[in-house]
């Protein structure tokens, strides 16, 4: 059996303490919960319920009430019991659900104590621990539909005392709170109440006995879901708000300096989830709000964590709402997440917007009042200033962290933005694993929890999410000049591979990984590689020679100074093609005028360093050369990633990779070279993996495959 919460010690107290109960209470007239329920209910030890309408917002207005009343009840003992119609919100119902199939599994079990304001998590503790029991009406005992709507309240202390209340109010968020509502009110140890109270408790306890006297039907919720009775619907927007419906933003022409205009999402017509991303959405929801999506580029990441925003912004419609922060590494994605964003009619508040915290402030201050869902795009370096923070702690809702390229936050720099101040969070990203940081790593899963949904590229091609390419290593020897350079700086690795006593990088002292760094950028920008590329675009016919991805080398080359971007254009240039540079200084208006040009065809590519490695959308890219690349396998993940967009006019293509590996004609310490080598081997053998040409691809490589005996590293298949 699960084991007991210990309870703090209550005193003992009666209803027939309080003297102030009302015969009728009115919600334009008093506050239904400070009025009434909080000091029914913190003298009571059960409330059975009989209503039409139950949704888990109702647990939100009834938390100043259900604080001492559970303090008071025995976990297992249902001291609160619910029969309602089976209509409810959809996502109400899975977390009932999750509430009820948790409660058969001890080492699940969850002892610490929600906020009641997290109505959601609330609903599933309370039902986890047996402190709630809900049963659904579907019609008469003969199978005749109808629909329930009476409206009986019971609450009970230890002494058997009880009251009664009938009338308007649903056990619901806008029942309990911004509807005008009343009911009056008999108490059972009043004699000219007394027999009003008698009646309407044996009413509800009718319900609740299986031998009962009234001709309904009622189920206990498991067996009503099992059984197929209970029907969902989707919470109707606030009156306080109107829904945009055709007006929705689409582009930067609509947008205002304005304050974001609160509402709730909306799914934008012709958005249809796949499969996939509605499996992600429910065991999102399954597990409390907390996941991580490791999707490749391309297979609908933003898409999937908005309709989780969407659907939770649907049980948090009411004051206070929900707020949204969405965390990205850079500017480029602040941009990318706004257009989205008003496509599903929210206008967030971005880091990049003048004034940002003070217009985020006044649109917290707006949602307290009017509820509904606010957003904030913030980039990390942004959500640092510690001013975001406090104004955060001042506003209190529950609240979404979505982290997108989430493995930034694992650095140490960004990890102090991991707080307990997000309940929900979601975690985005092509490849969760932080290169050669596996502490960084688990932080990441500690704090957001685990990976719901693991989508490599291969996997997406196979789905149709991305399209299908060839793979093509272009092998690049070092010259003359190049492998005495090389030979000198493994020369100086050596000695202090020796000295450290073993291959193992983490143990080298920074002179051996200053001289490594220096053999990398040997290699990176190795001079052959240029006129590889000459050859590869002209193996091309010209009609393909456009819709162009180029990676650069960053900085200088070490022997020549030279850079090769620049020599890239020439290349281009010679060719009559039209390449420009999209660069880390390049304008974010410029970056958006030059991924248009691409997309139309008035200019042939774009060469970059790092800039399109995370992001940004260009499905209209076909071919990519990867003249430099590290060993980070997100890197080469990402960047194989922009080019694997399908068309959006729903055309087909075939992609193209062309990878440029640069090696030594011979090696002076062969086990380290052919460490090395065998780095670039693994890294070529994943593009490979999901390639058109796999096998082709892998025959390309058989020179360094001979050369230092590589064979094994490619495994099976």
């Amino acid at each position: 059996m699960n084991a007991v919460r210990l309870r703090p010690l209550v005193p003992p107290a009666r209803l027939t303490d309080y003297s102030s109960f009302k015969r009728r209470y009115s919600s334009d007239a008093d506050d239904l919960i400070q009025d009434f329920f909080v000091p029914a209910l913190s003298r009571a030890v059960r409330y059975d319920r009989a209503v039409g309408y139950f949704t888990a917002g109702a647990l939100a207005r009834l938390a100043p009430a259900l604080e001492a009343f559970l303090d008071r009840a025995d976990e297992y003992s249902a001291p609160i019991r619910i029969v309602a119609s089976p209509n409810l919100p959809e996502i109400d119902l899975r977390h009932m659900d999750l509430g009820y199939r948790r409660r058969t599994i001890e080492e699940e079990c969850t002892h610490h104590r929600p906020e009641f304001d997290d109505a959601l998590r609330a609903i599933t503790w309370m039902i986890e621990h047996g402190l709630m029991e809900f049963s659904l009406i579907s019609g008469y005992a003969d199978g005749t539909e109808c629909l329930y709507h009476e409206k009986i309240g019971v609450i009970e202390d230890e002494e058997s005392n009880y009251l009664t209340f009938e009338g308007s109010p649903n056990e619901t968020s806008s029942g309990l709170g911004s509807n005008i509502e009343s009911f009056p009110v008999h108490r059972s140890w009043v004699e000219a109440e007394a027999p009003h109270a008698a009646d309407a408790k044996a009413a509800v306890d009718d319900l609740f006995d299986p031998a009962g006297s009234r001709a309904l039907r009622v189920e206990p919720f498991p067996k009503a879901l099992e059984e197929g009775l209970v029907k969902t619907y989707l919470p109707r927007r606030p009156r306080t708000r109107t829904s945009r419906g055709s007006q929705k933003m689409t582009n930067h022409t609509q947008r205002t300096d304005d304050a974001p205009v609160l509402n709730l999402p909306e799914v934008p017509a012709g958005i249809d989830l796949r499969p996939y991303q509605s499996t992600a959405i429910r065991e999102w929801f399954n597990a409390e709000g907390r996941g991580l999506l490791a999707m490749a580029t391309g297979t609908g990441k933003t898409i999937t964590a908005l309709g989780m925003v969407e659907r939770l912004a649907r049980v948090y419609e009411e004051p206070p709402g929900l707020f949204v922060l969405v965390v990205v590494p850079d500017n480029s994605l602040v941009d990318m997440w706004e257009d989205e964003l008003h496509k599903w009619s929210i206008a967030p508040v971005c880091s990049t917007h003048p004034s940002a915290l003070t217009r985020l402030e006044n649109a917290l201050r707006t949602q307290r009042v009017k509820g509904g869902t606010s957003v904030a795009v913030w980039t990390a370096q942004s959500a640092a200033n510690p001013k975001f923070p406090s104004m955060l702690s001042d506003f209190s809702s529950p609240r979404l962290l979505v982290a997108d390229e989430c493995h930034a936050l694992g650095s140490a720099g960004n990890q102090q933005l991991l707080t307990d101040r997000f309940h929900y969070r979601l975690g985005l990203s092509a490849t969760i694993e932080r290169h050669l940081d596996p502490d960084g790593t688990n932080i990441l899963k500690d704090y957001f929890g685990e990976v719901l949904l693991d989508i490599g590229i291969g996997e997406a091609v196979r789905l149709g999410a991305l399209c299908h390419y060839t793979y093509n290593p272009v092998l690049v020897p070092l010259d003359s000049e190049e492998m005495d350079e090389y030979a000198r700086l493994s020369h100086e690795i050596g000695k202090r591979i020796g000295q450290s006593g073993g291959l193992n990088v983490q143990n080298f002292d920074d002179s051996a990984k200053m001289f490594m760094l220096q053999r990398a950028r040997l290699l990176w920008h190795t001079e052959g590689k240029v006129g590889a590329f000459r050859e590869a675009v002209e193996s091309l016919p010209e009609s393909q020679r456009n819709y162009s991805l180029v990676y650069t080398a960053e900085g200088e080359s070490p022997l020549t100074g030279e850079r090769q971007g620049p020599l890239v254009h020439e290349v281009a240039t010679s060719l009559g093609l039209n390449f420009h540079d999209f660069m880390g200084d390049t304008p974010l208006d410029v970056r958006s005028h030059l991924l248009k040009e691409l997309g139309s065809g008035t200019i042939d590519g774009i060469v970059a360093m790092k800039c399109l490695d995370q992001g940004i959308d260009i499905p209209t890219a076909r071919t990519a050369h990867f003249l430099a690349s590290t060993k980070n396998p997100r890197q080469y993940i990402q960047r194989r990633g922009r080019i694997l967009r399908q068309p959006q006019d729903g055309s087909t293509k075939v992609a193209r990779v062309f990878d440029y590996i640069a090696y030594p004609e011979f090696a002076e310490n062969f086990n380290m070279e052919r460490k090395l080598v065998a780095q670039e081997i693994l890294r070529a053998k994943e593009i490979a993996e999901a390639a058109d040409n796999k096998n082709q691809a892998v025959a390309m490589l058989r020179p360094l495959l001979d050369r230092y005996n590589l064979w094994d590293t490619l495994g099976e298949g």
